[in-house]
């Protein structure tokens, strides 16, 4: 059975043999690949990604396929949103 962190190299290292992305998306995936690959926190190196992303799209510098990539990490790996990194914040009553 495949690790947390094998199954989100094996989708990173999907999208960066991919031909379709640009050359910004490209980069900003391999960079969390790299990161991951030398044991970086999973956590952290997710959430950063997703950030990155975000700010691509935000300037509509994510193409419809760095924005299907970004679609299908945040549904792989919803629990690393901004919302949910910081709910440790919020004063349960």
């Amino acid at each position: 059975m495949r690790t947390r962190k094998d199954k989100i190299l094996l989708f990173l290292n999907q999208i960066v043999s991919d031909k379709e992305i640009n050359s910004t998306e490209k980069a900003v995936f391999e960079t969390y690949l790299k990161q991951l690959s030398n044991n970086e926190d999973i956590n952290r190196c997710i959430y950063e990604l997703k950030s990155k992303l975000s700010n691509l799209s935000m300037t509509n510098q994510l193409s419809s396929k760095g924005l299907a990539y970004f679609t299908e990490l945040s549904r792989i790996e919803p629990s690393t949103s901004v919302s949910s990194m910081w709910n440790f914040l919020v004063r349960k009553k």
